[in-house]
């Protein structure tokens, strides 16, 4: 019979919250270590040497925006499976990118008008 107090522990925790209690219930003291291990190893935030995370107010809910990046390690064959799993060229990704490049250039605009107006005096 499985140990009560490690369903709960919270080296567990990302385990309890993606299987069902009754699942988590059935298995070992080992069989949960290995899975809690299984389940931290696929956490990928600690891999990256730029590792940039924004939590944003939008009106009554927040927006989260993370960016990363590093030296790729994904093979070919991965690489061609996630590009047709998450495409680029989405209809959010577009207007991303548009609210990006409109936004710096907008700053730009603004920046260029008041330096051309502090010149001027």
């Amino acid at each position: 019979m499985p140990n009560q107090e490690n369903i709960t522990n919270p080296k567990h925790q990302l385990l309890n919250q993606r299987l069902d209690g009754d699942i988590v219930a059935s298995l070992d003291d080992l069989q949960r270590d290995a899975l809690a291990v299984a389940l931290e190893g696929a956490k990928w935030s600690k891999s990256h040497p730029l590792n940039i995370r924004l939590s944003l107010p939008w009106f009554k809910k927040r927006l989260y925006l993370t960016i990363v990046g590093g030296i790729e390690k994904r093979s070919l064959d991965r690489l061609s499976e996630e590009r047709e799993n998450h495409p680029v060229r989405t209809f959010f990704n577009i207007v991303f990118a548009i609210a990006i490049v409109g936004g710096a250039t907008a700053l730009m605009l603004i920046i260029l008008a008041l330096y051309s107006s502090i010149i001027e005096f």
